[in-house]
């Protein structure tokens, strides 16, 4: 069976809080191919640009960003992530 897109989303915000960051990167990966129509994705994507914010992964920020930006720019998180980029990504 696989995982509906409510679980992977679900997953995906557990392993941003819980720090395993490349486990939250592939949900999103799969997400952003299976169904790029889903609202929250973008969410998600912050969310994750969040966690690398607090272990300082700039790269990881600016990738996070930038995809949100290219692949959701009507989405208010867009704006949000706009303004991160346009920032030093210091927080």
């Amino acid at each position: 069976a696989t995982l509906g897109a409510a679980m992977y989303l679900l997953l995906g915000r557990v392993f941003c809080d819980i720090g395993k960051l490349d486990d939250a990167k592939r949900l999103v990966s799969v997400l952003a191919k299976k169904r790029p129509d889903l609202n929250e994705i973008p969410s998600l994507l912050l969310k994750l640009d969040g966690a690398y914010a607090r272990k300082g992964d700039r790269q990881s920020r600016k990738a996070c960003l930038s995809y949100i930006c290219k692949h959701f720019p009507l989405s208010p998180e867009a704006e949000i992530a706009k303004q991160q980029l346009a920032t030093r990504l210091d927080n």
